[in-house]
């Protein structure tokens, strides 16, 4: 028998990150007790399977084993932040085991209750047997997709994609019943853009202050501050959570370091001084800066609304076409470790290097040192879509794109990775070292010899990507 306490807190996040969404008045921090010292024990003289609610409301299924309970929850029309807090303590039965908490919405595809009562089903996965294809032959496949509308996913901008995969119908010498040959990703619908966001307040709520340095501004949800002289972020926080670490703030990087390369040079060649504007327009804040560069010329107009949420427009003007790497790098908290992610994954991928690797929400820890035996540029993911980057509590900040963007998130910097002949000999940063690239120069086919072809090296031509950053 386990003993459970569930408390469930809503509040409204910041963010407006949906087509169409205004601001709204905030409706306060919402906490409800779920269950308070609920008993969950296998009973089936008593939970014969499904037993209806009692007057506490709570629901027992499969003879005891999983309790249940409905709560209504207001519609805030926004974004929110919901919290969890679950306590489960034993009364000493030496059979207790670890157990799962699931928050199921109303309209989800598993329902528990209506199988419980034999109503529905788990949602199968969609399949078809190819029993008389043979290698070599070729068939059309007419797939149906369940739970999925393409025009209603158009209207509302989101991506689409289908998944498919191919295993063995029978076993054989070398492989299980089931075993994957072969696998493949299409996208069906394209992600949109990112949604203008718009607010009815006009009212200027922000301070600007000016010093021979530094540009700084704030308001009650973020405060920034900018090196007058270069046009750099050196200052960053979000709903009370310090984001940016020393001063490093995004900037313009080349270095990538690969074994065998032989490419050690670590300059970005940007110019000493740079361009820093600021701007105010109906409660909306707009500081442009810019940057030369014998490597790359860059321009960054940081848009700050009235929420705190931080719209970055990033151009890139490469002056050659032998760069390693066309994107920003930024020095962040070094509690911000927890990275969720939509991008291609699980593991490392490049441009040269993605077709094994599906787009999906997939998780990675900052502090992972890597597999590699001598250390080199690791970690990249492509196709980046959002990410949270978050401490131990989820305290932190979340990345939308919009254009091409691949990322890493290392505990250090490529010329750590360049200078250490040994995996255990590198020593963590202070912060996390993320990267989010516009371009990243192709693995290559050989580790000597041939370049990286042509088609996955960096062109010298202009290339741009949107960012929105908001806090967790």
């Amino acid at each position: 028998m386990k003993i459970v306490s569930m408390f469930v807190s809503l509040f409204v996040a910041l963010n407006v990150c949906a087509a169409g969404h205004k601001e709204l008045p905030a409706k306060g921090d919402l906490n409800l007790t779920v269950f308070d010292k609920e008993n969950i024990h296998f009973v089936p003289d008593t939970y014969a399977g499904y037993s209806a609610a009692g007057a506490d409301g709570v629901i027992h299924l499969v003879n005891g084993r999983i309790i249940l309970k409905k709560i209504q929850i207001p519609d805030y029309q926004r974004d929110v932040t919901v919290s969890l807090k679950v306590t489960v303590a034993s009364n000493g039965d030496r059979w207790d085991k670890s157990g799962s908490c699931f928050v199921l919405p109303k309209n989800s595809a598993v329902n528990l209750l209506s199988i419980a009562q034999g109503k529905k089903q788990f949602p199968a996965i969609d399949s078809l047997k190819l029993e008389n294809i043979l290698p070599g032959d070729s068939t059309v496949l007419n797939l149906k997709l369940s739970g999925v509308n393409l025009a209603d996913a158009k209207k509302a901008g989101d991506e689409v994609m289908v998944n498919l995969h191919v295993r063995m119908l029978a076993p054989t010498v070398w492989a299980e019943a089931g075993h994957e040959v072969a696998a493949c990703q299409f996208e069906l619908q394209k992600r949109a853009d990112l949604p203008q966001l718009t607010f009815k307040k006009k009212k200027n709520e922000w301070t600007i202050q000016e010093t021979d340095k530094l540009l700084m501004l704030y308001n009650k949800h973020l405060r920034a501050a900018f090196d007058k002289a270069t046009g750099q972020m050196v200052q960053l926080n979000m709903a009370g959570k310090e984001i940016i670490s020393h001063n490093g703030g995004f900037l313009y990087d080349n270095h990538r370091w690969i074994e065998n390369d032989l490419f050690k040079e670590v300059a970005n060649g940007l110019d000493a001084a740079g361009t820093c504007e600021v701007s105010v327009d109906k409660g909306i804040v707009q500081v442009s800066t810019s940057r030369g560069g014998s490597l790359c010329a860059t321009n960054i107009v940081y848009t700050f609304m009235p929420n705190g949420v931080i719209d970055m427009d990033v151009r890139f003007s490469p002056q050659t076409a032998n760069l390693r790497r066309c994107g920003l790098v930024c020095l962040l908290d070094s509690t911000l470790t927890q990275v969720d992610y939509y991008a291609h994954g699980p593991w490392e991928n490049y441009v040269d290097r993605k077709d094994a690797c599906p787009v999906g929400r997939y998780t990675l820890d900052a502090n992972d040192t890597g597999k590699y035996v001598k250390p080199q540029s690791m970690g990249n993911r492509e196709g980046l879509r959002s990410m949270d980057l978050k401490d131990a509590s989820g305290k932190g900040i979340r990345i939308q794109t919009q254009g091409n963007v691949s990322f890493s998130a290392l505990r250090y910097t490529d010329e750590d990775l360049m200078n250490t002949k040994h995996t255990w000999e590198l020593q963590p940063r202070p912060y996390v070292v993320l990267h989010l690239d516009a371009a990243l120069r192709g693995i290559g086919n050989a580790s000597c010899g041939p370049e990286t072809m042509l088609k996955y090296q960096i062109p010298q031509k202009p290339m741009s990507y949107k960012l929105r950053i908001s806090a967790l």
